[in-house]
């Protein structure tokens, strides 16, 4: 997502402006008006445009925030100069923001062409990477069964390296399920709600021992209550070597549980059981990555 801080136009700049892109806005060229009418609410690949739009100093014909992209769509008597022009493209590309150019004529006789044009830009700036992906990114491939199962050996002895693959639209793929396991992980995804597992029987809530049924799915914590339903896969389910559901409430033998305990441990068993969930759709992605990484090699 492309921010607006560095150049977000001046209060007392916006105020001399404001009145002359509304202006242009009721009154835009027949070439703008039609352009605008393929660009307007999301039409194309769904990115949202604003026309005649403030950036700095500057009223650009049409501007997609999300992939950083300006459209300008120049008259056969334009209002800039070729000196204007080239300080209003040094300054809209030294933001980070991409500027295509149109003429009258293009968009009257050849709209498909702009709009398939314009639908490139868009289509590369979405695969253009933030740390944030990256980080997702390596989060889903650490989660991948078949990643784990296949270097094993060599994760105990030294760093993780991650393959990336060559398909934008497949890394795109994966860091969205990294990010959905960070929030699960993190305990704030809505995927939380409601919880699979709750709280039943009556007593002090006091962890006395702890103890697990795989036949009736349940963890009791003393003679009384206990959590349920707990499926056998989320009760074994280790991380670091250790079995989450059970190590959270040895911790804490001994103690009663809060309220705010028992809901982190019933968002906890859900965690995992959705944590499961996404790495099964990421181990149906993850052997495209290492083909495509093959594919380079030949």
């Amino acid at each position: 997502m492309w921010g607006e801080g560095s150049w977000r136009t001046p209060p007392h700049l916006w105020e001399k402006l404001k009145p002359l892109a509304q202006e242009m806005r009721r009154h835009p060229t027949p070439a703008e008006k039609m352009l605008w009418q393929h660009l307007r609410d999301k039409q194309l690949l769904g990115y949202k445009f604003r026309r005649q739009h403030t950036i700095g100093r500057f009223i650009v014909d049409f501007y997609c925030r999300d992939a950083g992209l300006v459209i300008e769509v120049d008259g056969p008597i334009h209002q800039y100069t070729a000196e204007e022009d080239a300080i209003r493209q040094e300054f809209l590309e030294r933001q980070g923001l991409r500027v295509l150019r149109f003429t009258n004529d293009q968009v009257f006789t050849d709209l498909t062409s702009v709009l398939a044009a314009i639908g490139r830009a868009l289509k590369e700036s979405s695969v253009s990477v933030t740390p944030e992906q990256v980080f997702h990114y390596i989060y889903a491939v650490l989660y991948a069964p078949t990643y784990r199962e296949k270097y094993a050996d060599f994760l105990r002895r030294d760093f993780p390296r991650i393959p990336f693959p060559a398909d934008p639209e497949l890394f795109a793929e994966l860091a969205a399920l990294g990010k959905k396991l960070v929030a699960l992980h993190l305990l704030r995804s809505p995927d939380h709600d409601p919880p699979l597992a709750h709280f039943e029987g009556t007593g002090d809530n006091r962890v006395v021992n702890v103890a697990y049924d795989a036949a009736a799915k349940k963890v009791s914590i003393n003679e009384t209550q206990y959590f349920a339903p707990v499926a056998p896969d989320v009760w074994e389910y280790t991380i670091g070597g250790y079995q989450v559901c059970e190590k959270w409430l040895k911790d804490r033998r001994g103690r009663s549980l809060t309220l705010d305990d028992i809901r982190a441990y019933c968002r906890i068993v859900t965690a995992l059981a959705r944590t499961m969930e996404i790495q099964a759709e990421i181990d149906k992605l993850y052997p495209r990555v290492e083909q495509t990484l093959l594919s380079l090699k030949t």
